[in-house]
């Protein structure tokens, strides 16, 4: 069946009671900024805070003294607003770094969420029923979740160890008897000793892992507990000591004033010895309500302040909250210890994982952030957390559209639940380096030559956060608008429904019909601020206090590019001008010719891209027969002729176009897209519904067509009023050096 090709129209419309002017509201789960946590001082935390280049002479933020830093910081209000602190400047980051308590953070903000092996649809991907389901890891912070976040846990590790236990911000892992511990947020991974292993792969189990104080300290140890055996290994050294159990295994370890407290099996309770020897000496406890043994299946220890809880669930079979909590404090004051029921834990939060070697925690004041004291928090795989009231507030705190199937019971499970951690760089009291490292003396040369070998904007970033020396070296990169045309642009999803301003007109209402453009970086001394309305362009050379306008009496400007050190502006009739802004604001046509002989633009309102040598019009038309739904062809410009003649281009070899959906959003194109994951003569068009759509060009729009993308989607470019999605690169990456 042949094509048949309509400039009118294209037959999806909009979802009824959205107009084609105004774009839905933004789903904020599937827009929010991410962020990475990075625990190396050298990654910033998102490419939209860049370190200003090339600051090499002192500033007077960067030479507060220590003192004045240090009473800052525990006046940060999240761990975001903490790393974004250390990743300031060389000065903040070691004022950070010398910080006397930054372990006491973790016992003021809440932990982080980290949801592992979540399916999510890559319909990208073949698969035999049309769609691919993916394993990702989402991060949540409970006093920012409108952030997403993400974690750097290599994806073998899901796949190929055994989960042993969580500490200091760091997976404890195992497999075949050897251990790998893994930070969480930077993927550095640490190797270990290998643990005596039978060879059967079935009866492999670790009842648990921990870390007795960050990797950084001289006095950490590893702690892996067996089926029959407690590990200890010295972090650093070559040998290991084995502390055999005849009677039950170590379930649980954790550190209260400045003791090692282990729980077993049994739910019995030892004080753990890592020195002269291994050992582990019982205290002899007493149960609450005069009973011989723990009433609880699975209960756990957390250290909440100057208490040693023990807390479990039992269920409720009456109105309201179906699953109570109770906690109960270790008494040391008597002999025997005696646990004693904590009626209310004032102005503490608990927080809580469903396999029993994911550590618990505990967090003050937790209406600081947004949570509620004397409630535990639970991590779940089918909905993020559950929150319970403790003692008496079970009901009033229980919300009833909780997940009904939810699982309280605490397991060890083969694959890795969602567990909450702090990042291990709060747990590091590293002393400041001072001086001259070598790495930071290195010639511009040399660095000039690392900066295009880095293969992502993130690269490039924590490149030039690494030390002033390197960022004045980035600074003065002679070509960094170069990257511009070798990595994807950042796809930019607003969550926040703005009003756009109306102006005035005798109907109260007014379309914004602007096209607002820089021809060049602000720190250029050559930058001129352009802006289109419906009968005038103005130009304001960034700095000055004047503006220059040209009144257009025909038709108003739409899109302006830079192509071959020349300005090109394009009209809403489609015709094509240069624009000169010296020695006064000018249009002058370039008169072109059309394809196959017409007499005028076909397409209703195509767009003006530069790729490579070639300054391209695009813009797509529907299809009625089998397949793709929307085309699109490319049209390049050959200047060589007069009048000037509109080519079409059969494929885009070696690059990739991105657009988005509101006119005044630039396109971009981008070489060798395959170096990132995308795909040559393909167009990356970003949508509300979902981030985006691929298209191929001319005879792979079929070939290149997802048939599960959503079929409302609106290929039709218009002026919106709310912000819509689009592409963008970080500024920094504009200002060559000189």
């Amino acid at each position: 069946m042949g094509r048949k090709a309509s400039r009118l129209r294209r037959r999806r419309q909009p979802p009824a009671g959205i107009s084609p002017t105004t774009s839905p509201s933004p789903s904020p789960a599937s827009s929010s900024r991410e962020f990475a946590i990075m625990q190396s001082p050298s990654k910033l935390p998102d490419p939209s805070v860049s370190t200003p280049p090339g600051v090499l002479g002192h500033q007077g933020w960067a030479d507060l003294p220590d003192k004045l830093l240090h009473s800052i910081v525990p006046l940060l209000g999240s761990f975001l607003d903490l790393i974004a602190f250390a990743s300031t400047c060389g000065s903040w980051r070691a004022a950070f770094s010398s910080y006397p308590s930054k372990s006491t953070i973790c016992t003021k903000l809440p932990p982080f969420l980290v949801r592992p092996n979540l399916c999510v649809d890559a319909p990208h991907l073949p698969s035999s029923n049309g769609r691919h389901k993916l394993r990702t890891c989402k991060v949540i912070d409970l006093a920012n979740q409108n952030r997403a976040l993400r974690c750097q846990i290599p994806q073998e590790t899901f796949q190929r160890m055994r989960f042993a236990g969580s500490s200091y911000g760091h997976l404890i892992c195992c497999r075949r008897g050897n251990c790998l511990v893994v930070d969480v947020f930077t993927g550095a991974e640490v190797s270990l000793p290998s643990l005596p292993f039978s060879g059967d792969c079935e009866q492999e189990f670790y009842f648990g892992g921990t870390l007795t104080a960050s990797l950084a300290s001289p006095n950490c140890h590893l702690l892996v507990s067996t089926r029959s055996s407690l590990f200890d290994w010295p972090v650093g050294s070559d040998s290991r000591s084995e502390l055999k159990l005849s009677d039950a295994r170590v379930d649980q370890i954790v550190e209260f004033n400045g003791q090692f407290i282990a729980m077993d099996y049994s739910q019995r309770i030892y004080i753990l010895k890592l020195a002269p020897q291994l050992g582990l000496q019982e205290i002899t406890t007493e149960w609450w309500d005069d009973m011989t043994e723990c009433p609880y299946l699975r209960p756990w220890l957390v250290v909440c302040g100057d208490m040693l809880l023990m807390v479990d669930h039992y269920m409720s079979l009456s109105f309201g909250a179906p699953v109570l909590y109770k906690p109960y404090h270790l008494d040391m004051s008597t002999r025997p210890a005696k646990w004693v029921e904590v009626k209310k834990l004032d102005n503490w939060a608990l927080f809580v994982g469903g396999d029993v070697r994911s550590p618990p925690f505990s967090c003050l004041t937790p209406e600081k952030w947004g949570g509620r004291s004397n409630c535990l928090y639970y991590a779940h795989y089918s909905q993020p957390w559950s929150v319970h009231g403790l003692g008496d507030a079970a009901d009033a705190v229980w919300d009833p559209s909780t997940d009904p199937d939810l699982v309280y019971k605490r397991n060890w499970y083969g694959q890795l639940q969602a567990f909450w951690v702090y990042p291990s760089m709060f747990y590091s009291d590293a002393p400041v380096v001072t001086g001259h490292q070598d790495w930071a003396d290195l010639p511009d040369n040399l660095l000039h030559s690392i900066v295009p070998l880095l293969g992502s904007f993130l690269d490039l970033i924590a490149f030039a956060s690494t030390c002033r020396s390197w960022r004045a070296a980035f600074s003065s990169y002679p070509s960094k608008s170069t990257f511009c045309t070798k990595l994807p642009p950042l796809l930019v999803r607003p969550n926040v429904r703005v009003q756009a301003p109306h102006l005035p007109s005798s109907n109260g209402r007014h379309k914004l019909r602007t096209c607002f453009t820089s021809m060049s970086p602000l720190a250029s001394p050559n930058c001129h601020l352009l802006v289109s309305t419906r009968s005038s362009l103005f130009d304001w050379p960034v700095g000055s206090d004047s503006w220059s306008e040209i009144k257009l009496s025909d038709a108003r400007i739409d899109q302006i590019v830079e192509f071959n050190g020349q300005f090109i502006a394009m009209d809403y009739s489609q015709r094509i001008y240069f624009l000169k802004l010296a020695p006064q604001l000018g249009l002058q046509e370039i008169t072109t010719k059309w394809w196959d002989g017409m007499t005028e633009c076909p397409y209703l309102r195509p767009w003006l891209v530069v790729c490579g040598d070639m300054l391209l019009m695009v813009d797509h038309y529907v299809s009625l027969s089998f397949g793709a739904p929307v085309l699109y062809k490319p049209y390049r410009l050959d200047m060589s002729t007069r009048p000037a003649k509109w080519v079409e281009v059969k494929k885009l070899d070696n690059s990739a176009l991105f657009v988005g959906g509101d006119v005044r959003s630039p396109p971009f194109s981008c070489l060798s897209p395959e170096k990132w994951g995308g795909t040559s003569n393909r167009l990356y068009y970003a949508h509300y519904s979902q981030p985006w759509s691929v298209h191929g060009f001319g005879d792979a729009a079929d070939a290149a067509w997802d048939p599960s993308t959503d079929p409302d989607l609106v290929y039709k470019r218009n002026w919106y009023g709310q912000l819509q999605a689009f592409w963008v690169y970080p500024s920094m990456f504009y200002s060559d050096g000189q």
